[in-house]
């Protein structure tokens, strides 16, 4: 009787005693690194990335100790908007993509997206490379802050972004996360090691922009707005989409009336627990957005004007069909913003997000 309480005290050490202090110790440089691969390689199995291509033009060049990642990524036309610069979207989808790999590289659990904010501060073209750094600002029990820039080679910022995550798990997590590295560390130390992604050199892993077929030109101001003003207006076939935007091709979104839309298959664009993605969410608040500003202007406007910022928040999981209600919140001559809710077939909140764009949207 007296082992079997002994027993059940070890246990409950473990669980509960144990973990809160292994989460609170620094992981070395190869368990990171270890962390960040296991985490990559969940990730890719998504139908998100898997339908954007992302993997297939970055490379994660270093995870350090303290969770800051270091990636690489060539645009071409599979992460391009209509104006062949980086897609917004796009852009979201890394950010919450990377900003995760640095979070479970400091043993935390992958979690949720509680918001995500991104401002957008230059373009770049195909073929440029652009260097993305995520970094974990601040790492708690529950509440994890990342931040991520994109820059060109030259230091040219495009990116700016802030991802906050709710990252609470069962404390068995923990438990096991510590069984598995420390058994790992102790006995199989060369394990550990052929787990860990070798660093790659520089750019001869990322593929030529050329690799790609190629696309077609560049969109005009009123190509761009003819394109989202129609958005949406019945089941879109393939190539009816544009770049990026081709993920949505099986998703299906489509308007249903002057302030709604629907997405009929959010699992095309899911992540790897069935649910609506949190890169995809943003993606979304973005282009129904800006097919918004361009149904407004479509009589004087001249453009649908490019992003400035782009902040969501996020809810319940996003399942079954998803209904945006869309709002235009302002339209200036210049400077618009564009406030979209999302809603399940139970009414449940999934996200509530807002688009700021500058175009020429009024006569002055």
């Amino acid at each position: 009787m007296l082992l079997l309480l002994l027993l059940v005290m070890v246990v409950v050490m473990v669980l509960y005693v144990w973990p809160g202090i292994y989460t609170r110790m620094k992981p070395t440089a190869v368990e990171a690194r270890f962390w960040a691969n296991v985490c990559t390689q969940f990730a890719k199995g998504s139908k998100f990335a898997r339908a954007s291509g992302l993997y297939e033009w970055m490379v994660i060049d270093s995870v350090s100790a303290a969770g800051e990642l270091v990636a690489r990524l060539r645009l071409a036309a599979p992460l391009e908007n209509t104006m062949q610069s980086l897609h917004g979207g796009a852009a979201a989808l890394i950010v919450d993509e990377l900003t995760t790999v640095s979070i479970m590289s400091q043993r935390c659990f992958p979690g949720v997206t509680l918001s995500l904010s991104l401002q957008y501060l230059a373009g770049c073209k195909r073929g440029d490379v652009v260097v993305v750094t995520s970094r974990v600002l601040r790492a708690g029990l529950k509440v994890v802050h990342t931040e991520a820039e994109f820059r060109l080679e030259d230091g040219t910022l495009l990116v700016r972004a802030s991802h906050v995550k709710y990252c609470a798990a069962p404390r068995p997590w923990f438990a096991l996360l510590w069984i598995r590295t420390s058994v790992a560390q102790l006995f199989m130390p060369w394990a550990l090691k052929q787990m860990v992604p070798k660093t790659p050199a520089a750019l001869t892993t990322l593929p030529s922009a050329s690799s790609h077929a190629a696309a077609a030109d560049p969109f005009s101001e009123k190509q761009k707005k003819d394109y989202f003003a129609s958005l949406g207006e019945g089941v879109e076939p393939a190539q009816q989409l544009v770049g990026f935007d081709l993920v949505l091709a099986g998703a299906r979104l489509v308007r249903t009336g002057p302030r709604t839309m629907v997405l009929e298959a959010p699992k095309e664009v899911g992540n790897p627990n069935g649910a609506l993605h949190g890169g995809a969410t943003a993606m979304l608040v973005d282009i129904i957005g800006t097919s918004a500003i361009a149904r407004e202007v479509e009589a004087n406007g001249e453009s649908c004007g490019v992003a400035t910022n782009l902040d969501v928040q996020y809810g319940a999981a996003g399942k079954g069909k998803i209904e945006f209600e869309i709002t235009v919140l302002r339209l200036g001559a210049r400077v618009a913003t564009v406030k979209v809710i999302a809603r399940d077939s139970r009414q449940r909140l999934v996200c509530q997000g807002t688009v700021t764009k500058y175009g020429k949207f009024k006569s002055i």
